[in-house]
């Protein structure tokens, strides 16, 4: 029981920080003013992947929590 209630915890924080971190990576694209168009999809495209990883990371995370 109590090893159970460990591994939740554990992937509970893992959650928060996988959104904590998408959450900044999307901040730091939001950031660059409208009229750098070119420079925001250019970070955006970059960081695609990136986001693309934490994302996966966060969805096996919630099925690991449903077990």
């Amino acid at each position: 029981m109590k090893n159970t209630m460990v591994s939740i915890d554990f992937l509970q924080s893992q959650e928060r920080r996988v959104n904590e971190e998408m959450a900044r990576v999307q901040k730091s694209i939001d950031e660059i003013p409208a009229n750098r168009i070119t420079k925001r999809l250019e970070m955006q495209k970059e960081l695609e992947p990136h986001l693309q990883t934490l994302q996966k990371q966060a969805i096996e995370v919630q099925m690991k929590l449903r077990e």
